[in-house]
C-alpha cells in the first residue's frame, strides 16, 4: 500500500505536479506565490473538508480565493480536527477523509504510525493561516487539481 506524504513545503514560486499550493492574497497581489506552502495532494484530502461549510467536501480548485474571515473560520475547524487527533490513540474512518479508499484504510489502520506527520502537517498550516491573519492579508489563494 502506497505510503501518505503529509509533509507541507515552504515555496517561493509556483509548485508544479498533484499538489496544492496556498499562497496569501490573490494572485493579481502576489504573482509569483511568494511565502506559500505546497501539500501533496493526497495530504491535502485529509484538510479539504474544513476548507467548507455547505459545499461538496471534495472539488476540483483550480485557482480558488478565500477571503480573511473564510481563513478565520478555516483556522479554528482545523484546530479542533488537530484536538480530536492529539487527543486519540485511534480514529474511526469516519473521522479520517482521504481521497481514495485505499489511502484512508491505510491511514485509519496505521494512525499511530501517522499521527505525528498528520499533527505537524495541521500545525503548520494552523500557523501559516495565523501568520497571514496576523499580518492582515486580505484572503489566500488555494491553486490545485
Amino acid at each position: 500500500m502506497m505510503k501518505v506524504d503529509f509533509t507541507v513545503k515552504e515555496k517561493d514560486g509556483f509548485q508544479t505536479g498533484l499538489f496544492f499550493q496556498i499562497a496569501p492574497f490573490d494572485e493579481a497581489t502576489n504573482p509569483n506565490f511568494e511565502k506559500s506552502i505546497v501539500i501533496h495532494e493526497e495530504a491535502f484530502s485529509l484538510i479539504e473538508r474544513f476548507w467548507f461549510e455547505d459545499e461538496h467536501p471534495y472539488a476540483h480548485w483550480g485557482n480558488t480565493y478565500l477571503n480573511l474571515a473564510k481563513m478565520k473560520i478555516i483556522k479554528e475547524r482545523l484546530q479542533k480536527f488537530k484536538e480530536k487527533i492529539l487527543d486519540s490513540t485511534f480514529l474511526p474512518s469516519q473521522h479520517i477523509h482521504l481521497m481514495f479508499k485505499g489511502i484512508t484504510k491505510e491511514v485509519v489502520e496505521n494512525f499511530e504510525s501517522y499521527k505525528n506527520e498528520i499533527l505537524k502537517l495541521l500545525s503548520i498550516v494552523i500557523k501559516f493561516l495565523e501568520i497571514n491573519i496576523q499580518d492582515k492579508a486580505d484572503g489566500i489563494s488555494v491553486y490545485g487539481v
